[in-house]
């Protein structure tokens, strides 16, 4: 089995990818014909496994692609599968959330090692353009088109859900050689495709930097943020005790699970024990942490007025809207409905 849900440190030898990132490539491919199960098991990867990981090391993934090719016969699967993606990780929705274009992109290029850990995104200024370049940080990797088509491509098809149709690049860039698919790849990002190049990097009108998008949200894309910022591999943790309990509750919560102690200390190499000793001796405790994380995702996702109040219930952990209520009324003194229309209003 292939997967791996430990925190991925930096001096991790092999290039992990995430795994929010491979379940996409996994849908693209399934839309693109491609029988996925037979991919993922050719590439080793357990897809009973999936959901629970954090990671699939990045080989894998390269031989999925090529699986993949070899079944359909595309020499340019990675491209034409990421045209039917439909990303759903939080530097996806990072990018839907901020205020403008530029802002999204300044923000979501911290969290490259979050789709590879090996990757480095940047934001350059070009002219009347910003430029965005992609690093993938590992030959291995580097040397796939399919993934490198695939990352690219991607990347614009969350910007046009984000920003719309209009709101595309005006220039891709690629290390690799042309390989006499010029024509196909200038299709697929309806612009001019550059190859040989010393970077992976695609161009973007500057003028398109103001652009708000669809779903513009600081509250939801602040709560986004710090669940992207958990998922980094990093090599130190927070200082303090009380912070890394907040931090894997808050990754707990944000993939949909009620973070229980055992579950906590668990992810932190504690007992439950341990862990109330700890909490103990910087003055808070399990049920107190949890409950901030807790109400400080309840009340972002309440200042989205599509969410409805059923499923901002059971995203942060309770059995129905009720339960939710009459919790939210005793903790604020107002009722949901009362606490969104204020919000809504202030923001108007």
């Amino acid at each position: 089995m292939i997967c791996d849900n430990r925190p991925v440190p930096l001096t991790e030898r092999v290039a992990q990818v995430g795994v929010s990132e491979v379940l996409d490539m996994l849908a693209a491919l399934g839309r693109a014909g491609i029988d996925t199960e037979r991919v993922a098991r050719e590439a080793g990867i357990d897809t009973d496994g999936l959901e629970c990981a954090r990671a699939v090391p990045g080989p894998a993934v390269v031989r999925m692609f090529a699986a993949a090719q070899a079944c359909s016969g595309d020499p340019l699967i990675g491209l034409h599968c990421a045209e039917l993606a439909e990303p759903r990780g939080p530097v996806a929705h990072l990018l839907m959330c901020c205020s403008s274009l530029e802002e999204a992109l300044a923000r979501c290029c911290r969290f490259g090692p979050v789709l590879i850990t090996t990757a480095r995104l940047g934001l350059e200024q070009r002219d009347n353009h910003l430029v965005i370049v992609y690093d993938i940080g590992d030959d291995n990797l580097d040397a796939s088109i399919h993934l490198v088509h695939y990352a690219l491509m991607a990347s614009a098809r969350a910007a046009e859900r984000a920003f719309g149709r209009d709101a595309g690049i005006s220039t891709v860039r690629f290390k690799h050689a042309e390989r006499g698919t010029r024509g196909e790849v200038e299709r697929a990002f309806g612009c001019p495709a550059r190859f040989s190049e010393s970077a992976n990097r695609m161009f973007i009108p500057r003028g398109l930097g103001t652009r708000r998008p669809h779903m513009s949200n600081p509250l939801i894309a602040d709560q986004i943020e710090k669940f992207a910022a958990a998922l980094l591999p990093t090599l130190t943790e927070p200082e303090r005790f009380t912070d890394r309990v907040a931090m894997v509750t808050r990754s707990l919560l944000n993939s949909g699970t009620r973070a229980e102690r055992r579950q906590v200390g668990k992810r932190l190499g504690v007992s439950e024990r341990s862990l109330h000793r700890h909490l103990a001796e910087e003055g808070s405790s399990f049920r107190a942490v949890r409950e901030d994380v807790l109400w400080e995702v309840a009340t972002a996702l309440m200042s989205e007025r599509n969410v409805k109040l059923e499923a901002i219930a059971l995203s942060v952990g309770f059995g129905d809207a009720a339960a939710f209520s009459k919790a939210f009324k005793r903790r604020t003194g107002k009722s949901p409905n009362d606490y969104r229309r204020g919000v809504l209003a202030s923001a108007c």
